[in-house]
């Protein structure tokens, strides 16, 4: 049984039709259900997470009465006489002391037992309990609130099961936060709040659903009048009604089996990857990649050991199975594809094959020679136990084998036992009962495909208006789209949308003092206008944004939103949850500081305050705001300076309901904390890339991105520019620069991004030596773009987006292998570097050449590795130049390579093995 202690639970239920020769709203109001066993469901189990650890909505003694219901029913735990404990906050109200009267055991065994489908419950509940007379009190707690049935939390019911057209808001203040209303096929009871004050003294239901600030007895179903009825309207009108408490806190565990020892089962089961510190974070996958996993598995002595790869969807449902092969020194693998977005499951489960073990001893017996009768005997007694599991046609014929073994002539018994279609039946059907599961159920967190393969173009929507001078709207900045998508751009990337504030507004080049017409800058959240889920006026409306979201889509671009959780001091935070911000002692907000930098127009939100909950609630309920208006991918601004355990919580609990929900991690920072943020949920991070620009430095710093464990969670996204970093390697101006960090980005991470119009254009210009921000940068003004300035690279940027589009070794990052160049003499060249990406099937292969110096030719011997490929060191094969269209026919694995930056400094060849 799953304890008391620890749940938190929620349920919705039809209002019920009581007559008066039954129960009215004053008796029937309330049902305590604590624990269901999982084990026990009779239809298909739902999704279920038994949360530890929290603070339980019912808190009871250890009295409980503990009722089994008939075979293949739910069994239920029901609360016991002793409540002493309870809080009225857990009942939704204050001040209510409940007073508790049970059935018989026996009769709520029986009721229980007999109910086949819990949900079905306004006609099969009163039906069965009619009987036992209107005198029937489960629980008084008050007049007018409406009984419902407490389950588990995270509870999500699917198909045909439990559908909610519509589940109503409910009414009284949580914590300035409204349950969110659900629509559609389907229901997760996560949406869990602690309630703090209720604007009536009574629940009211109405025709349509809860309402506030119009409480009337008169025209509701039903008032506080002990004898009205109870209204029958869910049948009528369809509609259920939610009722939320405390909500579902949680950090990250692993799974951790708790089946039961039994030194029988002698298979080791170790060293499975991945495995993400020990099963806690889920290893990551974008839908249709395989997912590949190893593991060391071995047992004692020389037994035939067989093993399976089991993976589902979800955390509940039948496993699937895949068979392991072994590879070398007891390794094993196993793969299966990833299907759609959100959290699979997967471990590996291990036997010894005793067919296969006497098969093996069996053959070499024959082999030497030797009276192999008894043996015969021995394995026609493995093979009748499997005619036991088998199913009735291949019985019958196991059976028939086994007796030619026991009874045939010596050889035709021989021939029997090794035979394939025995050894394919006893493959069938094997002997599972000392099986060794892994210890851990492992996560594996399936992400939509732009996680995986995506093209990012940031801009700054206020620069886009049509007449100079002006500030733009999301209208205006719709006739970007085209120009963007022609680019092969497939990612728009907005930096803040929301009000800006005045207080301590920066001014051009982060000027401390800003003038009269200065925007300030857009990081700067919240005005009287609003904050994290309003829109700047001057951009236009929610419904602006919407549209403008919709136009992207229309081209193929999804809209990425930039969510910064900072506030300006006029943010509406600061008045309405001054307890979410650190004030110092002279009675003044703490601004964000970085000694000796100063940032006055941006409050750092304290995730250390005793208000932590409610906090929590509240950012994530900004990023669902947007999620409900379109928004699907999000750039989180230096998330690394907020608490690990809210993004670990808020990203799951928001993949839960979006499960194609992206998330970039913008931190520049230690590796360790970048790493943490990509095991607790992100999707892509940004990496060090504008910062590696040696040939040395680019090839380690992949190799680990590429090879070590943190390939399994981290996807890098790699940007040449931002709106806060101009590299020095950029601020000399070399147009090849700009192409070659271009190419870099493109081909070695099958993500990248650009803050553009500035890097089209080779904006290069820095603020003042030493410093990589832009001058004039467009963080703190608005300005005006040619997009047709001479010297712009677009049409190098529109062809290196094609080519990422039309070949599929781009679009992955971990399929990389660094070649070697040679300038001379066995000396590996400095200043050009190559890189082979290959498809799965090796259908598709790029080899990329870079010319690391803007100002000079340089050329090489470029070794292709041929016997990666099973193919001669002397073999003839074309490569083809995908930037120019120019082939090139190769004789053998050494090749000559020359590449001028004035011209192009980088190739892109596409390999032809077999031309």
């Amino acid at each position: 049984m799953y304890p008391v202690l620890g749940l938190q639970v929620t349920v919705c239920i039809k209002a019920l039709d009581f007559k008066r020769g039954g129960f009215d709203a004053g008796t029937f109001t309330f049902l305590i259900v604590v624990g269901i066993h999982l084990e026990s469901f009779a239809f298909s189990p739902p999704h279920v997470h038994a949360v530890e650890h929290l603070r339980p909505v019912l808190r009871f003694g250890s009295s409980c009465a503990s009722m089994d219901g008939n075979q293949g029913v739910a069994r239920i735990i029901l609360a016991g006489k002793h409540v002493s404990e309870l809080d009225s906050r857990d009942f939704l109200l204050y001040g209510v002391e409940p007073r508790i009267n049970f059935l018989s055991e026996r009769l709520l065994s029986q009721f229980f037992g007999n109910l086949q489908l819990f949900f079905q419950f306004s006609t099969l509940f009163f039906e069965l309990l009619k009987p036992f007379g209107p005198g029937l009190v489960l629980i008084d707690l008050c007049q007018n609130l409406l009984g419902f049935l407490l389950v588990f939390p995270e509870v999500f019911f699917s198909g045909d099961l439990f559908k909610l057209p519509y589940l109503f808001q409910l009414f009284f203040n949580v914590k300035d936060t409204p349950v969110t209303v659900l629509c559609g096929g389907g229901f997760r009871a996560g949406a869990l709040f602690r309630i703090q004050t209720l604007f009536f003294s009574r629940f009211c239901v109405y025709r349509q659903g809860f309402a506030t600030g119009n409480f009337n007895p008169k025209k509701s179903f039903f008032s506080h009048n002990a004898n009205a009825t109870f209204p029958y309207f869910a049948s009528v009108y369809n509609r259920y009604t939610l009722f939320a408490m405390s909500h579902t806190f949680y950090q990250l565990k692993p799974s951790i089996s708790n089946r039961k020892f039994d030194g029988r089962r002698r298979v080791i089961i170790e060293g499975v990857s991945p495995e993400i510190d020990d099963g806690r974070y889920p290893a990551k996958r974008v839908a249709g990649e395989k997912a590949r996993v190893r593991a060391d598995i071995f047992t004692d002595g020389a037994d035939t050991v067989r093993a399976e790869l089991c993976h589902r969807a979800g955390s509940s449902g039948a496993w699937k199975r895949v068979p392991m092969k072994p590879l070398v020194n007891d390794s094993w693998e196993g793969m299966f594809i990833a299907g759609v977005p959100g959290v699979w499951e997967y471990t590996v489960e291990a036997w010894i094959d005793h067919f296969q073990t006497w098969r093996k001893g069996l053959i070499k017996k024959i082999d030497a020679g030797q009276d192999v009768s008894l043996e015969l005997r021995m394995g026609a007694a493995i093979v009748e136990q499997a005619a036991g599991r088998a199913s009735k046609k291949d019985a019958v014929r196991l059976r028939e084998l086994a007796s030619v073994m026991k009874a045939g002539d010596a050889s035709v018994a021989e021939s029997a036992a090794q035979c394939e279609e025995l050894h394919d039946l006893m493959q069938r059907y094997p002997d599972k009962e000392f099986a060794v599961r892994y210890d851990r159920v492992l996560k594996l967190r399936v992400d939509q495909k732009k996680a995986g393969f995506s093209t990012w173009y940031e801009f700054f929507p206020r620069s886009w208006a049509q007449e100079p001078g002006r500030h733009g709207t999301f209208k205006e900045c719709q006739r970007l789209l085209p120009l963007v998508s022609r680019m092969g751009f497939d990612v728009v990337y907005l930096p803040p949308i929301h009000p800006i504030g005045s207080t301590k507004r920066k001014g051009r080049n982060n000027a401390l003092v800003a003038g009269p017409d200065d925007p300030g800058s857009c990081w700067a959240i919240g005005s009287k206008e609003g904050g994290h889920k309003a829109v700047h006026p001057e951009l236009g409306t929610v419904k602006d944004f919407e549209a403008f979201i919709r136009e992207a889509e229309r081209h193929g671009i999804s809209v990425a939103m930039d969510i910064a959780f900072q506030c300006s001091p006029d943010h509406p935070y600061v008045k309405e949850h001054p307890q979410w911000f650190k004030w110092r002692p002279d009675g003044t907000v703490q601004f964000a500081e970085n000694p000796p930098k100063k940032y006055e127009d941006i409050l750092p939100i304290d995730f250390e305050t005793k208000d932590w909950e409610s906090l929590w609630i509240e950012l994530k309920n900004v990023m669902l705001f947007w999620m409900k208006k379109g928004v699907r991918i999000f750039r989180v601004d230096n998330p690394h300076t907020k608490a690990f355990l809210f993004w670990d919580w808020a990203i799951s609990e928001i993949k839960k309901e979006y499960p194609d929900a992206v998330f970039l991690a913008e931190a520049f920072t230690r590796p360790k904390v970048m790493a943490r943020l990509a095991k607790g949920g992100f999707n892509q991070s940004y990496t060090y890339f504008t910062w590696r620009n040696t040939k040395k430095d680019l090839q380690e710093y992949l190799t680990e991105l590429t090879t070590t464990e943190v390939k399994e969670y981290m996807r890098p996204n790699f940007w040449p520019n931002t709106p806060d970093i101009l590299h020095e390697e950029l601020q000399a101006g070399h147009r090849s620069t700009f192409i070659v960090r271009l190419v870099l980005a493109a081909t070695l991470s099958s993500n990248y991004g650009m803050y553009g119009p500035a890097y089209e254009l080779c904006e290069h210009v820095p603020v003042r030596k030493g410093k990589e921000e832009y001058l004039d940068s467009e963080k703190y003004e608005i300005k005006q773009w040619d997009m047709d300035r001479p010297g712009n690279i677009r049409a190098e940027i529109t062809d290196v987006n094609r080519i990422r589009r039309e070949n599929s070794a781009l679009q992955q990052t971990n399929n990389i292998e660094f070649v070697r160049i040679d300038a001379g003499e066995g000396r590996e060249h400095e200043m050009l570097m190559a890189y082979v990406k290959r498809s799965s099937d090796d259908s598709n292969i790029i080899l990329t050449v870079v010319n690391l110096d803007p100002r000079n030719i340089h050329a090489g011997w470029l070794r292709f590795p041929l016997e990666h490929f099973e193919l001669p060191h002397t073999h003839r094969f074309r490569v083809e130049d995908l930037m120019n269209g120019r082939t090139y026919e190769w004789d053998s694995e050494w090749n000559f390579v020359e590449l001028n930056p004035e011209q192009m400094p980088a190739h892109i060849f596409r390999v032809h093995l077999h031309p």
